[in-house]
Order: structure tokens, then sequence, then C-alpha cells
């Protein structure tokens, strides 16, 4: 027995001498040691065999931990001696001898010793390779220690810590700590006093009113995810995990459909994950999954730092649409709830875009690069012209953010569509919202999934015309709120009316013979969205749509709802963005259905629309010839010729009775001209061409008298200046 006393007396004798021996080593400016590796790992390893010694040598020890905390006047720099001044207080508190020790003076340096610069903060959100490391290391240093002394402060500690460090990011914060802190907690499980953890943490949880929960949801979110990876196998953890899931879900479909990132039921949404994926029939769960995924899909608006990959997409929400679809199918409150969060989710993708002048930039870019080798680029001169006045495109990742974001969307929505009609229909409302990143991304499984949908809102057409086409209506008509981009430069939108003017294309039969006047006349606004559009597909499916109406269709749509918008636009794009045989086809069609319309109710109606038609292309016509030379070049001008013609070739058809009115208005053209002795000529000679050519006797005749008369009072002055006499010499 003495020799064991003896031995045990010499051991703890060596241990004293080696740690009193560290101790003065460690004797050093805290700078220096901060600074000093080798000496933070001595430290270290002190607090390693610390706990087993007694008071005197612990006052060592604590000694120079007040003497640092002095010195770091609250500021550090070295993120290793922090941990370890955590650590030490941690050890105060678990510590048999420590209550001797404990000082509310040690206790208010800790408190007022701020964690150093290089802990995670807000200006590096995306550096999640240092989050994960902080919160690893201040876990093991609050429960590195067996003991279950205490673990109110303990746990008080890291959650006041945590909550320092991810302070105005949190949801971000809890997004990249999450999966870690879980692994790291089941390996190191065995060495943890998890009962008490598991005790402690559930009375803070369930001891807190959900009235509080909003003030005080980064505290409540710590602690949830604490609890999750400490007691994911406790029944009473389950119970109150399912409750704070239960109240998230509640808020998210009582208050609007994608709460942001920084409100306390985001706060609250980022580390119930683990929990909601094991419960994924669940509709609370459900709900929080889908918010869940799309609020981390979009983190990437705040950094392109924080895109989230197609391989960790498909890992995390593989089987979400199928725990999506189950919840829908079983309670009308949850369908609600989660149609409104994709309809949300496809807004703010879609907004994204309209807003962000780069983001924008950089999309056109994409469209640019992806028609570059085609015939028939997809970009008009209109957009492209807006393009060079925009800001340098963004370093966004168009195309792998939209390739992931479109995937989730429409898997979620076919996972949905298959319930009921309306849900059908509200599901290809949010993808048509998304057709430019179809459009763009162009990927074979995405387009065989889309053409299955519509076509099955085509039937839906068949069946109920009036209530679908109204809302298909909508998509395109409904107000926007977005001041950034004219709408006949916005690609975004221009893809979603040219998807719905396709549909209604393919539905005219229905539209024409089954749907009220007011729908048809909805349907005629969509299709003259397109119109005049820097999209090209989109405006020629509007002029094609337009051209077949005036020529074809009068006897359901009158003449005079579509031509007067028809011709501005078309005489407004001519020359820029649309070329001759354009505007000659276009006006010969209307012009054609004016003059062989028979107007039952009014034939003096008629003949006004006829004049008006011809003021418009008039006005157009000298507003192309009256350029002043240094503004214009040689192709304005002879676009403004060419109108000259079409104008006199369409006056010249017209019926007799409007002889003088027309004549009046092909005056005013070679009035305006009359200044420039050689446009006058030019244009003098095409009047004289025109009715010399092709033209009814009658009218020839008319047209001759009073061309005399014109050509007397707008003379051609000649410009060329006398020659000077010879002289005699």
């Amino acid at each position: 027995m003495p020799v064991t006393s003896e031995g045990g007396d010499m051991e703890r004798s060596a241990k004293l001498n080696q740690i009193e021996e560290t101790l003065r080593y460690l004797d050093m400016p805290l700078k220096q040691l901060e600074d000093d590796a080798i000496a933070q790992d001595r430290l270290r390893k002190v607090l390693d065999s610390v706990h087993g010694v007694d008071t005197q040598l612990l006052q060592k020890i604590h000694g120079v931990y007040i003497n640092w905390l002095h010195s770091a006047d609250g500021k550090l720099t070295s993120d290793a001696l922090w941990v370890q001044l955590v650590r030490f207080a941690v050890l105060l508190e678990t510590h048999p001898h420590g209550e001797q020790l404990r000082s509310s003076a040690t206790q208010d340096l800790l408190a007022s010793t701020l964690a150093p610069a290089s802990v995670p903060s807000k200006t590096t959100f995306c550096d999640h390779s240092r989050q994960q490391a902080f919160v690893i290391q201040l876990f093991d240093a609050v429960f590195g220690i067996e003991s279950t002394r205490a673990m109110t402060k303990r746990l008080g500690v890291l959650i006041d810590y945590v909550r320092r460090a991810m302070k105005d990011y949190e949801f971000v914060f809890l997004r990249h700590v999450a999966e870690e802190l879980m692994r790291h907690v089941h390996a190191t499980r065995p060495k943890l006093p998890a009962a008490s953890m598991v005790k402690e943490l559930t009375q803070f949880v369930n001891g807190l009113p959900p009235r509080q929960w909003e003030k005080q949801a980064s505290e409540l979110s710590i602690a949830v995810l604490l609890l999750t990876a400490v007691g994911s196998d406790n029944s009473n953890v389950q119970k109150t995990l399912s409750r704070v899931c239960d109240y998230v879900a509640s808020g998210i479909s009582s208050q609007e459909a994608l709460p942001h990132v920084h409100s306390h039921l985001a706060i609250l949404a980022s580390c119930l994950e683990p929990f909601a994926s094991s419960h994924t029939t669940t509709p609370s769960c459900s709900v929080l999954q889908l918010f869940l995924c799309y609020r981390t899909m979009n983190l990437v608006f705040a950094s392109p730092k924080l895109l989230v990959s197609e391989e960790e997409s498909k890992r995390r929400w593989s089987n979400l649409h199928t725990s999506v679809q189950i919840a829908a199918r079983t309670d009308p409150t949850t369908r609600s709830t989660i149609l409104a969060m994709i309809e949300a989710y496809a807004t703010e993708v879609t907004s994204a875009f309209q807003r962000q002048m780069d983001w924008y930039s950089a999309l056109l870019s994409e469209f640019k690069e992806k028609s570059g080798g085609d015939s028939k680029p997809v970009l008009r001169p209109s957009l492209l012209a807006l393009q060079d006045s925009l800001p340098a495109p963004s370093v966004f990742p168009v195309r792998a953010y939209l390739a992931v974001a479109y995937d989730v969307l429409l898997r979620t929505c076919n996972a949905l569509s298959e319930i009921d009609s309306a849900v059908l229909l509200r599901c290809f409302s949010v993808m048509t919202k998304l057709e430019f990143a179809r459009e763009l991304l162009a990927n074979p499984a995405h387009n065989a999934q889309m053409v299955d949908l519509t076509m099955q809102v085509e039937s839906l057409v068949d069946t109920a015309p009036n209530s679908t086409l109204s809302t298909l209506s909508h998509l395109v008509l409904a107000p926007t709120v977005n001041q950034e981009l004219s709408p006949a430069l916005d690609v975004v939108s221009g893809w979603t009316t040219l998807t719905v003017g396709l549909l209604f294309q393919r539905k005219l039969r229905v539209i024409l013979f089954q749907a009220s006047e007011t729908i048809r006349q909805d349907v005629l606004a969509v299709v003259f969205a397109g119109l005049g559009h820097g999209l090209e597909p989109l405006d020629e499916f509007a002029n094609r749509f337009l051209l077949f109406c005036v020529s074809s269709l009068t006897t359901f749509l009158s003449i005079y709802s579509v031509f007067p918008h028809y011709l501005q636009v078309t005489l407004i794009q001519f020359p820029d963005d649309i070329g001759n045989d354009r505007v000659a086809n276009v006006l010969g069609t209307i012009f054609g259905a004016l003059y062989y319309t028979q107007d039952e109710e009014s034939e003096s109606r008629r003949q006004q629309m006829i004049v008006w038609g011809m003021r418009q292309i008039r006005t157009r016509t000298i507003e192309l010839l009256s350029v002043k030379k240094e503004e214009h070049d040689a192709s304005t001008r002879a676009s403004g010729l060419y109108l000259t013609e079409l104008f006199l070739e369409i006056v010249k058809l017209a019926p007799l009775v409007l002889l003088p009115t027309v004549a009046r208005e092909m005056e005013t053209l070679v009035e305006a001209t009359a200044s420039d002795s050689e446009l006058l000529k030019q244009v003098k000679h095409r009047v004289l061409e025109a009715i010399s050519q092709n033209c009814e006797a009658e009218k020839r005749a008319w047209f001759a008298a009073w061309f005399l008369e014109l050509d007397a009072q707008y003379p051609v002055v000649s410009t060329v200046s006398e020659s000077p006499p010879t002289s005699r010499l």
C-alpha cells in the first residue's frame, strides 16, 4: 500500500513538473503565443491532462488564463487560442475543484472576449469550410470534457457563440454546417454526455413558448440542430422536432408562400432537413423539404459560390417529388401551400433575371451564343442594341443554375399535375413562366415532359374552353411589377408569350367556335403582345397569326379590331427590325382586306378606316424621308422611297369615292419633300409612275389631271449654278 501511494505521488509529481514546465514555457506575451503553433499545441495537451489535477495546479493554469484575458483586452487573432479559452472556461465549470476558482471576473472577461476576426461572419458567408471547422472546434471545446456538470452553461456558451458567428446569414450558415456537425456528433457520441445534453436541449426547446420563437429563432435553431444530432433515436426528441416542424409548415401556409431567407421561419427550417427527410410522408415535412429545396437553390442569388450543383440536388432532393405528391393528395391545405410555393419560386426566378441587368445581359449572351450557328438568330436587332447598352454580363452561372432549378421545379409539377385539372393548369402555368430556361437548355428529357404536360392542358381546353383559356391569357396579360425592361425587350416573358400563343394557335377552332367574345379578344391581346418583340420566333409567330386573321378570319374577328395596331407596329419596326418583303406583305394583306370587306353596318366607317390607315403609312414615310442628312444613311432614304412606292400602290387602288381624299394624302407627302429638290424629283417621279401603270382608266384620267396641277405647284428647282460667261481672251 505504501508503495502504491509512493508510486502515485511520484506520478503526480512528474505530471505536475511537466505541466509547470509547460506553463513556464507559455509565460510569453499574448501576441507571441498567438503566433506560436507549438506553444498552442502544448497548451492543448495541458488542458487534456488537467482534469484530474488538484486545486494548486489548477490555480496556476487559471492564473495564466487570467493574464491572457487581460492582455487580450477583448481582442484575439488566433482561432485556436480562443477555442482554448472556451475550453478552460468549461473546465472551470466542470472540474471538481473549479468552484473555488470560478469568479465573476473570469466569466465577465470571457463574455467580453470577442471571437477572432477570422471566425466566420457575414463577410465570409460563402466559406463553408471555415464555418464547419468553427462549429466543430467549438463543439469539441464545450463537450470534449466527459462531464455532465454545468450542462446549461455549456450549452449556453455554444449557442451564444454560434449565434454571434452566424448573425445576419443564419440560413446559409446552418445549411453549411448541419450535415458536417451531424457526422461529427455521431462519430464522437460514445464520449459525449448525450443523455444530459438531450434532456437540457429538450427542456430549452419545449420551455420556450411559440410566441418567443420569432425573436429567438437563432438560438432555437441551434438547439434544434444539436438535438437532432444527439437524440435522433429518442421518442421525446422526435415529438419535439415534429412540433417545431409543424410550426414552420403552418407559418409558411398562413403567411407568404416562400418566406424570405432572413425570416424566422427560414432560420428554423434550415436545421430541420435531417428530420424532415426521414418523415417524408408527413404533410408538414413535405412542405418543409420543398421550402428548403427552393430556398437553398436560390442562395446563388447572393453569390455564385453558393450554387447548388446538379449532383448535390439529386442527392438531397431526388425523392422529393414523391413525398410532395403523397402530401398533396391527402391534405388539401398542404396542396394549396405547395402550389403557392412553386408559383412563388417560379416568380422569384424570373424576377431575378428581369431585375438584375447584369444577369439579364448574361442571359442574352447565352441565347446569342446558343443561336450563333443558326441561319436565323433568336435575338432581333432591337435586343442586340439593348444588350450593347446594358452593364457587362455578370459571372452569374446562368446555365448551371437554370439546369438545376428547372429540373427540380419540373419534377415537382409533374408529380402534382396528376391530382386534378385545377392543379394541372396551375402547374403548366408555373412551367410556362420558366419557358425561357427550357429553350436555353434544350434538354430532350425536359422537352418531352413539357410536351406531355402541354398536351394534357390542350385536352383541358377542349372540355372547359373559357376558364382554361382565361387562365392562360392571364399568364401573359397580367400586369408586371418589373420596371426595368420594356415588354418588347423582355425575353423571359417573351418565351412565355410564345408558348401560350402557340397553344392558342393549335386550339384555334375551339377559340373561334366555343369561346366567348371576351376570350377571343384576350387571345388576340396575347398575340399582339408578341408583335414587334425583340425575340425573333415570337415576332414571327405573331405576324403569321395576324396575317391569317386579316386574310381569313374576318368573319370571326372584326378586321377593325386587328389591323390598326398591327399596321402601326409594322410601320414602327420598318426598316430597322423588318425588311421590305414583310412590310409589303402586311400592308398588301391589310388593305386588300379593307378594300374588299363588305361592311354591312357602315360603309362610311370602312372608308374612314381606309383613310386612317393611309395616313399612318404617309406619316411614317415622311419620317423616313425627312431625316436630316447628317442623321441618316443611304439605306434610310432608300427605305423611305420604298415605303413611298407601297403607299402609292395602295392609294391608287382606293375606291373612286375616296380619290379626292387620297389625293390630298399624296400631296401632303410631296409637300413634305419640297425643300429637297433631289428628293422631290424622286417622289414626283414615283407618283407619276404609279398612276400611269396598272391603274384603272377612270382613275388614271382623274389622277393625270390632278398630277398636272401638283407638278405646277411643286416644281423641281435646279441646284446647278449657271456657267460663267466665256472669256474673250
